[in-house]
């Protein structure tokens, strides 16, 4: 077999990429930058800010692949992927993230590895400190039958568990047991909306809304609705 020199460093080798070796290759191509170092705020419900918002992820190893690929700047014709190391969330954590390009350059796969440290810095999201201050924007009251209460807050929580994908706001503050019945304390008022018509639907109930200021905010006045859902036997 012929072989070649590089005429770069003049090492001998039986393959040229572009008329280089493949150590003289790689120093020079670019076909993938990756920064060294990314950070994201992270919340213990799995939300993570980006871009200064709260984004919900299916897990930290999904939010880390979608953060670092979108940091990524490649050719068109390069491949990547991602290594790391399994690890547990415990504070800052630091995950090194290996991303490895490939490519076809004359007819033969090469690949270039860099280097990203991922941090992960605990915060609490915008929807949590709502919860844990106990934010609320509508009220169900649950009365009449004793018999159905249960079961018209098990219809509340089943449509709030729905739609808590769509609506971050679709969440339960507190359920207290009130004269006559039970109240609800709902972080979404649209979610109180579509319970007050479900609840209607599937059971005999009669309604009725009340509205309420309760502050103000940015100029801007705060409402709350009250929702009266009066079950008959």
């Amino acid at each position: 077999m012929l072989r070649k020199f590089c005429p770069k460093c003049a090492k001998e080798t039986d393959v040229l990429f572009e008329g280089l070796c493949k150590d003289c290759y790689l120093k020079g191509a670019k076909f993938v930058e990756v920064p060294q170092n990314i950070s994201v705020l992270v919340c213990r419900c799995g939300r993570s800010n980006e871009k200064k918002r709260w984004v919900q992820n299916a897990s930290v190893e999904e939010m880390i692949e979608r953060v670092v690929t979108s940091s990524i700047k490649k050719d068109k014709d390069t491949d990547v992927r991602l290594e790391y190391e399994p690890f547990e969330v415990s504070g800052k954590t630091k995950v090194p993230v290996s991303v490895v390009a490939r490519r076809v350059v004359g007819g033969r796969e090469i690949e270039k590895c860099a280097q990203v440290v991922f941090t992960i810095i605990p915060q609490t999201c915008d929807v949590c400190s709502r919860v844990s201050g106990g934010y609320y924007e509508a009220i169900i009251q649950i009365r009449g039958s004793k018999y159905k209460q249960n079961q018209v807050l098990e219809l509340v929580e089943r449509i709030v568990g729905q739609y808590k994908d769509t609506d971050k706001f679709s969440f339960i503050t507190q359920v207290q047991d009130s004269k006559g019945g039970i109240d609800v304390y709902l972080g979404s008022s649209k979610i109180a909306g579509k319970i007050e018509q479900e609840s209607k639907r599937i059971y005999n109930v009669a309604s009725k809304v009340t509205h309420s200021v309760c502050g103000m905010k940015d100029g801007r006045t705060l409402n709350r609705i009250t929702i009266l859902l009066r079950i008959s036997d």
